[in-house]
């Protein structure tokens, strides 16, 4: 350690079975760990997928991570207050806000920062090296669909936007941010080792 060389940990192996029948196996993931550069805050990850993904090597920020998770984690907790207060569209929208938040905690948490409001998008970002499932694409879909006229009144011919959400509107929104941010602490604690 004094001569400043990384450590390196080998992980197992592993066997991923693809939609279309076929496997991708991992050969290997190496975590290196750098003295070179705030050892409290990155980790390298080299993942070598045989044929579907390239190498990817990943530096971890477990601070940045930390800080906007945090965010998103306060956010939800914003959103269920609303919903128990009956303000169901902010309810709704501070659950879109939350998802967007944990996205982004990751994207930021691994060194690909990433701007805009689309979950979608930011999704399509984070399936750059991690596996994001239907379930969890449809939920970012689902809540894409609570970020304008939740608060715009020109989002509708007539009315306000409160006038348009029920309590069954936020209680939908309000599980698929929970479901975003499951699965954000999931592949965050895979890239991390644990850490964060």
């Amino acid at each position: 350690m004094s001569n400043g060389l990384p450590i390196v940990l080998n992980a197992a192996a592993f066997i991923k079975t693809l939609s279309v029948g076929l496997s991708c196996l991992i050969n290997s993931a190496s975590v290196f760990l750098s003295r070179h550069t705030a050892p409290d805050r990155h980790l390298y990850i080299n993942i070598y997928v045989a044929v579907y993904k390239p190498c990817v090597n990943i530096s971890v920020d477990s601070k940045e991570y930390e800080r906007w998770i945090t965010m998103a984690e306060r956010t939800l907790s914003s959103a269920r207050l609303d919903a128990s207060h009956g303000e169901y569209n902010w309810a709704c929208f501070k659950a879109h806000q939350a998802a967007e938040f944990a996205l982004k905690a990751l994207l930021y948490g691994v060194g690909r920062p990433a701007r805009g409001h689309s979950l979608t998008h930011l999704l399509g970002e984070v399936a750059k090296f991690a596996t994001v499932s239907e379930e969890v694409a449809e939920l970012c879909r689902l809540l894409d669909k609570f970020y304008v006229p939740t608060r715009y009144v020109d989002a509708w011919s007539e009315g306000i936007p409160y006038e348009y959400f029920s309590k069954s509107d936020a209680e939908t929104a309000i599980k698929a941010a929970e479901g975003v941010l499951e699965f954000v602490r999931g592949v965050w604690m895979s890239l991390s080792g644990g850490r964060g």
